[in-house]
């Protein structure tokens, strides 16, 4: 007993000797630390490392308030537009804040926690186990009840005869006018999102049918387009599934105002053609709008320097299947022509060996914007790119799934053949599985569908977004290296940032210019329906204009 009690004496005993002053100073932080009340003005530098604190400072955030806006507004990959962030420590962070959050009564939303796809899967079977007629508010088009009242069949300009779209209501009306692009999926998406978001302005904001819009209504939804109300704006990403989704992400540029424009002036037109109003109230805004009118802006293109950079900047990379696919994209792009997506929907089979003037060549046939149909040559080397890119494909195992019946296609209702056929493999394609897909269960719990496809395309055809951005992260690197370049300065840096696929195109039409190949051949090999849009390439009044300054005497 003594021996234990003078041990547990000893062991609650003060030091004889002081402690060190590093201890001090380190029990002084835990106390701090630890009498740390959470508060939406509390600095994130309390919370968090000092690495993860100069990245949020980076973005501007400096406080855990600041932190919860972010994550809230950018939602599940909110890290992506912070420096220095992954995946990995971001969902440790997530991980945190979430209960963080509910601690300071300000909960993070279900966009920010879950990934899009699962999100849409969870939202799709809560709608469909969710029986409704419809719903009067800032919904999409497919979910909107209108009410009698504003559904047009008494508008102010309204024909009683019979039209041609053979419908008795405005919202009949403009699906009936969609419908007629709906063999151009880019176009039927753009003017439908131009359209759904001008309709809900129409009934839910101005309470009007759109039979009954005047030009002073048209004049309000300008400057409704320029300063929209906060419950009309959701982030970016929102899906349509979801309660909060809304038809504005913000403010719309002038560009954007008038390309709106240009879609209701189509709209109003058709109307009045099809004998269901009798008056356009669009046709005397669009020239009062004083907007820039959409140009082709040829200048984003490359510079001898800057394509001879990028080129050194891909040569520098190690040998591997994704960057001799970016060298096939590169020289394709450059020597062709081709827009993104006609590059990412051509197939092997669209090419041919044909003879003419003596001469083999291979010809591509392409299926261009507005369903145009032209042949554009590839050179021989470009040939030996595509083909080591297929073999590339077919060491890795990408080729086709029985399991998938779409294609990658401009042309309306492309569908793969029921006998495989390696003509269909894509001229540029992935190089990887994609990742398994979020499936809606029975019991509406979205899982992962570990056995299902892994591609969208019955070929394994690239998507066209994964290849923009593969150009992108390509070009940036290039201008990360520009300063180590002494061809080069900022301007060049400054451009090659902001490179795109599109300037391929660009690059391709002023070399064709300067190497003399004519009008009319460049026309076609562009796929453009006037000849005055390829002509823009010459720039002959900048031309002018530069040769006439120089006949002036400096004073």
């Amino acid at each position: 007993m003594r021996d234990s009690d003078s041990g547990r004496q000893s062991a609650t005993a003060q030091p004889t000797h002081p402690p060190a002053a590093a201890q001090v100073a380190a029990l002084r932080e835990l106390e701090r630390n630890v009498a740390l009340r959470l508060a939406p003005d509390q600095a994130i530098a309390a919370w968090f490392t000092p690495r993860v604190a100069a990245a949020l400072k980076g973005v501007g955030v400096l406080t855990l308030g600041e932190m919860l806006s972010y994550v809230s507004v950018h939602g599940y990959r909110w890290y992506r537009r912070v420096p220095g962030l992954g995946p990995a420590l971001a969902a440790r962070i997530i991980a945190w804040l979430v209960p963080t959050a509910q601690d300071l009564g300000r909960p993070l939303p279900e966009h920010a926690t879950t990934p899009r796809a699962q999100l849409a899967i969870r939202q799709q079977v809560a709608l469909e186990r969710t029986v409704q007629d419809g719903q009067y508010g800032i919904v999409p088009l497919q979910r909107l009840a209108v009410p009698p009242e504003l559904a047009g069949r008494r508008g102010g300009f309204r024909l009683n005869t019979p039209n041609t779209f053979g419908v008795d209501d405005d919202l009949a009306a403009i699906q009936a006018w969609l419908a007629r692009y709906q063999h151009s999926p880019r176009t039927f998406v753009s003017y439908g999102l131009a359209v759904e978001r001008f309709y809900l302005w129409c009934v839910v904001e101005r309470g009007r049918a759109l039979s009954a819009l005047s030009e002073a209504d048209l004049h309000t939804y300008r400057t409704f387009l320029t300063q929209p109300p906060a419950h009309w704006v959701a982030p970016n990403g929102m899906p349509r599934t979801s309660a909060h989704w809304r038809p504005l992400r913000g403010p719309l540029d002038p560009r954007s105002v008038r390309h709106n424009f240009a879609v209701l002036g189509s709209l109003f037109r058709g109307l009045v053609d099809a004998g269901y109003i009798s008056v356009n109230a669009v046709r005397g805004i669009t020239p009062m709008l004083k907007l820039p009118r959409p140009t082709l802006d040829t200048r984003r293109s490359f510079s001898a320097s800057q394509w001879a950079h990028v080129m050194a900047t891909l040569a520098e990379r190690p040998d591997s299947a994704h960057a001799r696919r970016l060298k096939l994209v590169l020289e394709l792009g450059a020597s062709t022509g081709l827009r993104l997506a006609e590059m990412t929907c051509a197939r092997r089979r669209d090419l041919r060996r044909e003879h003419i003037d003596g001469d083999s060549v291979w010809l591509l046939h392409v299926i261009g914007k507005g369903l145009r149909e032209r042949d554009v040559v590839v050179f021989d080397d470009i040939k030996a790119l595509i083909d080591q890119h297929h073999a590339d494909m077919l060491q890795l195992g990408i080729g086709h799934d029985p399991r998938v019946r779409t294609l990658r296609s401009l042309a309306p209702g492309a569908t793969p053949p029921e006998t495989p056929d390696d003509g269909w493999a894509p001229l540029v394609g992935a190089l990887r599985a994609g990742p398994p897909r979020w499936r809606g269960g029975s019991n509406g719990v979205a899982t992962l569908d570990r056995g299902g496809p892994t591609q969208a395309d019955a070929y394994g055809a690239l998507d066209s977004s994964a290849l923009y951005q593969s150009l992108k992260r390509l070009f940036r690197a290039a201008a990360r290296s520009a300063e180590d370049n002494p061809r080069l300065n900022e301007q060049d840096r400054q451009a090659l940032q902001r490179a795109s696929t599109h300037w391929l195109r660009h690059f391709f039409g002023n070399n064709a210019v300067d190497d003399g190949v004519e009008l009319t051949a460049l026309r076609e090999m562009f796929g453009h329906a006037d000849l005055k849009t390829t002509t823009i390439y010459t720039r002959a009044e900048t031309r002018r204009v530069v040769a006439e300054a120089r006949k002036l005497r400096r004073r």
